[in-house]
């Protein structure tokens, strides 16, 4: 199978080893030393636990991992392969409980997957070979299987009800499917490219699409990124136009999240990879802190809201995925795979389960715990 990281953007996924500084706090956190109490000037005595309570060893890790998701209730985490494999865990523990998918060698990734949120045992996923699988894992059934001819599918969502999904990838076409049928109900066509002439703000992407995105509370809205470096914002029900657009990001990945009026994106660049926006005014409202160092840079693949004051974010610049406040714009803990790249994160519960994965597998099932009056206060457990 032919490596996918050269489908994304060029990353050097093996990163100098840490400094003495950071020898010294991973010593501390063993030694069972909160952040706050080792002078580090990304932590705060206001935000407590952001626990990484295992790394789990999968069957499929030498294929890496290229997504994964919660499912609605929480209860488990579908992981997707390099080789197409697709295996299902106990949320917590990280126990493989079912095989929904072999894989094999010659089969491309399963680049992106979601559950439906009103049927748990429903499960899409998108692979780089064009093929869009419907599972329902309860009844072990044979998958139903949408091929999209010429297309690599990097991205997909269920809207708020469950009622329709939406693809997107290489083709930069977007099509919405309704879930009941499994049927084409309507396909926002990727412009012409050779004709710049028809281009407007409210054209599709001239680019290849890697992120898709329902709202988490509005039934018609989703919003789309990729490599042209425009973040386009939909209306389910219009017939072929993007309603507006916003221009700056660099999405190489599950990049783009929502929580209320707020829009989080993290694009695969150097520096200010992680920024937040204001969905109205298609405004940066802040530039969020991820830590990094000059020679490394940030390159972000990924971002995930935990809950309303946080924030979870992964890359290859740093071969990690760290929690940031908003509100305070303080780092609060992060998780390492070991100097290979974060691919992809989810998170659950308010951010009380995480889960982040990458080149080797690498799984690592951690949360952030709660303190009284609901805020963040991290410290990083090995």
């Amino acid at each position: 199978m032919r490596s996918l990281e050269a489908g994304l953007c060029p990353c050097d996924t093996t990163q100098a080893g840490s400094t003495a500084k950071g020898n010294q706090a991973v010593a501390g956190l063993r030694a069972g030393k909160r952040l706050s109490d080792m002078d580090d000037p990304n932590s705060c005595e206001s935000s407590p636990p952001l626990l990484l309570r295992r790394k789990v060893r999968l069957s499929k890790d030498h294929h890496s991992i290229y997504a994964l998701r919660f499912s609605a209730d929480s209860k488990r985490l579908a992981v997707g392969f390099g080789n197409g494999a697709v295996q299902l865990l106990e949320a917590e523990t990280g126990a493989v409980q079912r095989e929904v998918c072999q894989g094999h060698r010659t089969q491309e990734a399963a680049m992106c997957i979601s559950f439906h949120p009103l049927q748990p045992s429903l499960l899409l996923v998108g692979s780089a070979d064009g093929n869009l699988n419907i599972y329902d894992w309860e009844l072990g059934s044979e998958p139903v299987t949408i091929s999209e001819e010429n297309n690599e599918i990097n991205a997909l969502d269920f809207s708020l009800d469950g009622g329709i999904f939406a693809t997107a990838g290489k083709d930069r076409s977007i099509r919405l499917y309704d879930s009941l049928t499994n049927q084409v109900c309507n396909v926002f066509e990727a412009p012409d490219v050779r004709s710049w002439d028809d281009l407007s703000l409210t054209s599709g992407h001239t680019k290849r699409i890697f992120a898709l995105r329902f709202h988490p509370e509005e039934h018609h809205t989703f919003l789309t990124g990729g490599w042209d470096r425009a973040l386009k914002v939909w209306d389910k029900r219009a017939a072929k136009s993007a309603q507006r657009s916003i221009g700056g990001p660099h999405i190489c990945g599950a990049g783009i999240d929502i929580q209320g009026n707020s829009v989080v994106t993290a694009s695969w660049v150097p520096s200010e990879a992680l920024q937040l926006w204001d969905l109205r005014s298609l405004r940066v409202e802040k530039v969020l802190r991820f830590p990094t160092s000059l020679s490394q840079g940030q390159f972000l693949y990924t971002a995930r809201f935990c809950h309303s004051d946080c924030v979870l974010a992964g890359g290859s610049g740093t071969s990690s995925a760290h929690i940031t406040n908003i509100n305070t714009n303080q780092v609060l803990g992060g998780i390492h795979l070991n100097n290979k790249a974060v691919q992809t994160l989810d998170s659950a519960l308010g951010g009380q389960l995480i889960a982040v994965g990458g080149i080797g597998g690498n799984l690592s099932i951690g949360g952030l715990q709660r303190a009284l009056g609901g805020s963040c206060h991290p410290q990083l457990s090995l």
